[in-house]
């Protein structure tokens, strides 16, 4: 089981904090377009209507999974905070995250196995 040096966790967590700090951003942006499409015809089309809902119901979404992937940073982000290495390691195996991975995308919960093997 190998371990991070104390540098390399500083880094996933100046990372992890942007992230999260941009995320939040976005998140706090992107109000309006998640907000109830007005309905009324006079002032809409019914293509643009159905347009404007689609819109919405594709901001939802993303919006849903920026809150998923927040919660993710916040774990990995106590991980780190108490200093067990558990932030590098596979909750499911307990084996080491590759830096690739975690350069990629550093609230990973799973190695590349575990992960694959959820997704299958």
């Amino acid at each position: 089981m190998s371990t991070l040096s104390a540098k390399q966790i500083k880094h996933f967590e100046a990372e992890l904090l942007a992230l999260q700090k941009g995320l939040q951003d976005i998140l706090q942006n992107s109000q309006e377009a998640t907000a109830t499409v007005d309905l009324d015809q006079s002032r809409l089309g019914r293509v643009s209507r159905i347009d404007a809902m689609q819109q919405q119901a594709m901001a939802k979404a993303e919006q849903i999974n920026f809150e998923k992937r927040l919660k993710l940073i916040a774990s990995a982000l106590s991980k780190i905070a108490i200093h067990d290495n558990s932030f590098s390691h596979c909750e499911d195996c307990d084996d080491a995250i590759s830096l690739a991975r975690l350069s990629i995308k550093p609230e990973s919960q799973f190695c590349i196995k575990c992960q694959q093997y959820r997704e299958a």
